[in-house]
């Protein structure tokens, strides 16, 4: 059987809320290859934020990235079934020319462009994803 890279969280998915995670997904030998960071506010509404995603360069288009936000899925759900709470919708904010790639995956994934925030950055616009979880 082939080793398969292993996920870690930062903290249990019975956290209070508000509720920070950081899940890195790392090699078989061991060494870190991946990261995404989520963020559920204590508002209760339902709602997760991915505030980052990154997968070593040497480690793309292999599906690395895949796993990752399949993880976040199952731990916001997990964390929103211990507090009781319909998971409604989740979102990313995706720079508009340097994040071509970025903007490819989230869209396989299910998002959706909602909104656009106006020269936020020096030379670009930030795009808003978004994706129904319910």
């Amino acid at each position: 059987m082939t080793p398969q890279p292993r996920l870690t969280y930062s903290t249990p998915p019975q956290g209070a809320l508000p509720f920070t995670q950081v899940i890195t997904l790392h090699d078989t030998g061991g060494q870190p290859i991946g990261t995404l960071h989520w963020f559920a506010p204590a508002s209760n509404d339902g709602v997760v934020q991915i505030t980052h995603v990154l997968i070593d360069p040497l480690h793309q288009r292999q599906g690395h990235g895949s796993t990752l936000i399949r993880a976040a899925y199952a731990q916001a759900y997990q964390l929103f079934a211990s507090h009781s709470i319909k998971p409604r919708r989740v979102w990313v904010t995706v720079e508009q020319k340097r994040q071509v790639i970025g903007r490819a995956f989230f869209s396989r994934h299910g998002f959706h462009h909602v909104s656009t925030i106006k020269n936020i950055y020096h030379d670009q616009d930030a795009l808003i994803y978004q994706r129904a979880m319910d």
